[in-house]
């Protein structure tokens, strides 16, 4: 994952909280880990065009079962 500069995530949806990996929060122009990083932290980060899609994968993912694949573009914090 390193070398390829991929981030990764994994969400426990009963709790609304994510383990990150230095990279995705790199990825996400954060220096420093966010504390707190749930489903509206991520969508926040998410191109408004492609927040639609995001949120039908996202709810189709927690219904249907874990596998949850999708590329949006994304915004990255200033901080």
């Amino acid at each position: 994952l390193e070398s390829a500069r991929v981030g990764n995530w994994d969400y426990d949806a009963v709790n609304d909280r994510t383990r990150r990996s230095r990279l995705f929060n790199e990825i996400f122009g954060y220096k420093e880990a966010p504390a707190h990083w749930g489903y509206r932290d991520f969508s926040r980060h998410i191109h408004p065009e492609d927040s639609e899609l995001f949120d039908r994968r996202f709810r189709n993912a927690l219904a249907k079962g874990p596998d949850f694949d999708v590329q949006v573009r994304i915004r990255v914090a200033l901080e």
